[in-house]
């Protein structure tokens, strides 16, 4: 029995479609796979295109557009804070196999450019590529696992803040 006042825990599978509802407009996001190597950290697809308040939602028509970017998150922490809500389902995840992370193992102050940066795909062995280039810098998304306040910052700016 659900304790009086406890919102139901909401369950989530690869496939299902959130949506994310600022002031003027929303954005939907995918749940595309558990990234095992990263952290079994959950990925998302962020969607471009912003959507009026008032659009009704069909999932085939939200997954054919263009990825604004992928990132690893924590999506129950979004549910429960209502961030985010759930929408719905696709099957379509698009192309996982071509999905790249970054990362750096030079996370402190001093180090103001990094010559040790890792590229790795969903599910799959990172190595390292020594200096992240323009090539790796365009073809991968920034590889850390994003608190749902930092997904809704980098949608509203194009960018995440502080990173």
């Amino acid at each position: 029995m659900e304790e009086k006042g406890k919102p139901k825990r909401v369950m989530t599978r690869v496939g299902d479609i959130f949506c994310v509802e600022l002031s003027e407009y929303k954005v939907y996001f995918q749940f595309i796979a558990v990234d095992s190597s990263y952290l079994n950290s959950t990925t998302i697809r962020v969607f471009y295109k912003k959507y009026p308040l008032d659009y009704v939602f069909d999932a085939e028509e939200v997954v054919r557009d263009e990825i604004m970017f992928c990132a690893h998150t924590m999506l129950q922490p979004g549910l429960k804070q209502n961030i985010w809500t759930k929408v719905g389902k696709s099957k379509d995840l698009g192309d996982l196999e071509h999905v790249l992370f970054r990362t750096t193992s030079d996370w402190s102050p001093q180090h103001l450019k990094s010559y040790r940066w890792w590229i790795g795909g969903i599910n799959k062995e990172y190595e390292m590529i020594g200096e992240l280039t323009e090539e790796y810098k365009e073809k991968t998304h920034f590889g850390a696992v994003m608190c749902p306040n930092s997904i809704v910052k980098r949608i509203e700016a194009g960018e995440y803040q502080g990173v």
